[in-house]
């Protein structure tokens, strides 16, 4: 089938749930778009084609955008995707990226927390929410983006830690039962020392 490029996400997936479309009909619309326009963009950088039709042939969990194939931005990915295709990164590298991850949006965070007036004026245009000034909002939402969201950051990098202790400590057990490569040494002798044999 031709992909409307018109159709967004919402639209396909009411066509998967009238039986009007196949969640592998989309995803081979997709595929074709992709391969004629990728060329030109560079917008998808790690193909995953065969992995769709694979998952799209497979019965499909419910929910509202059931069966419509998307792409991802690789945001992470390299620190906490599941992707075999994509390596990640060694754990300390991992750890470091995302301590950076908490201090590099303290900036915009204490624009919103601190600021005595709207930063963006077509919001003090909208609707009020629960009654909250948009000053108010906005400093509640610039404590979100700092204190939830420190958390959250922490709280990866922390189970990040433990994931690399408990490789590290698995590691040394395998380098211990391995006998440190099957070397022979005299008594009172490390495997570093040379044992020198008589003439």
């Amino acid at each position: 089938m031709e992909l409307d490029s018109t159709a967004d996400a919402t639209a396909l997936a009411d066509l998967v749930r009238k039986g009007e479309v196949k969640p592998l009909e989309l995803v081979e619309a997709a595929i074709a778009r992709a391969k004629k326009l990728n060329p030109g963009i560079n917008a998808i950088i790690l193909p995953l084609y065969e992995r769709a039709r694979e998952q799209a042939a497979q019965t499909l969990p419910e929910g509202p955008l059931r069966g419509v194939p998307t792409t991802i931005i690789n945001e992470g990915h390299d620190i906490l995707g599941p992707l075999p295709e994509l390596k990640p990164m060694p754990y300390p590298g991992r750890i470091a990226y995302l301590f950076a991850n908490v201090f590099i949006p303290t900036v915009p965070a204490s624009f919103l927390t601190f600021a005595k007036y709207p930063i963006y004026a077509l919001y003090e245009l909208s609707q009020p929410v629960s009654g909250l000034s948009t000053v108010e909002d906005q400093q509640i939402a610039g404590l979100i983006m700092k204190i939830v969201g420190g958390l959250i950051v922490f709280g990866t990098a922390s189970v990040l830690f433990f994931k690399w202790a408990h490789a590290e400590e698995q590691r040394e057990q395998r380098h211990r039962r391995g006998g440190g490569g099957g070397s022979v040494t005299g008594p009172g002798q490390s495997a570093a020392e040379p044992t020198v044999e008589p003439a």
